[in-house]
């Protein structure tokens, strides 16, 4: 094992591991936007369960934006994808490299009015886009309308002499020569990185 590892003990229902996903469509601006969120729970108990799923979305000040409630009930062994779209955010915060604003999305699992799990999902909303692969040179990548040069760098998490687990200050030491270097982007290589 070259990884922490960590037990974790869930009830019979639950939101399945790396089962929130939230993201923004092309229809966003400095304006507007909309969060698109599905969610996968999966029922491993023996008998059907009827649960709520809230879905909170605060932006980086922690102020919520919005408050989603859904009931539904599952039998013994499913699993299911709850999919919904938000109202729009008016003025949101964006997302770039210079202000990387996180939105938290809190996902909240009930059963008859206790919960029963939680997760905590960061996003960022912003637009990508390249305005035309196979046009021109000169078309730079743009987000959220801003030209933006990728300069990156692959990074193999290894140390000569030591394994391919690296502590926190090893991590931490790394993504310091990284910046130190003038990169802006990472791609991990070869290997799974510690998350």
């Amino acid at each position: 094992i070259s990884r922490p590892v960590s037990l974790v003990v869930t009830d019979p229902l639950r939101i399945e591991p790396f089962g929130i996903h939230v993201w923004n469509d092309q229809n966003i601006s400095q304006e507007r936007a909309q969060i698109h969120i599905r969610s996968e729970i999966k029922n491993y108990a023996a008998s059907d369960t009827d649960f709520t799923l809230r879905t909170t979305l605060l932006d980086p000040r922690g102020t919520p934006l919005f408050v989603h409630e859904e009931n539904a009930q599952l039998g013994a062994g499913e699993s299911t994808l709850l999919e919904f779209t938000s109202a729009e955010i008016d003025n949101p915060l964006l997302w770039s490299p210079d202000q990387p604003h996180l939105h938290s999305l809190h996902s909240e699992l009930f059963v008859g009015g206790n919960l029963v799990d939680r997760t905590v999902t960061q996003t960022g909303i912003r637009w990508i886009e390249w305005p035309d692969l196979n046009g021109p040179e000169g078309q730079p990548l743009r987000i959220n309308g801003q030209p933006f040069f990728i300069n990156g760098v692959a990074d193999y998490e290894h140390v000569l002499g030591e394994s391919h687990a690296f502590s926190e200050q090893q991590i931490q030491t790394r993504v310091g020569q990284i910046q130190a270097a003038g990169f802006n982007a990472f791609r991990d290589a070869h290997h799974p990185h510690n998350l």
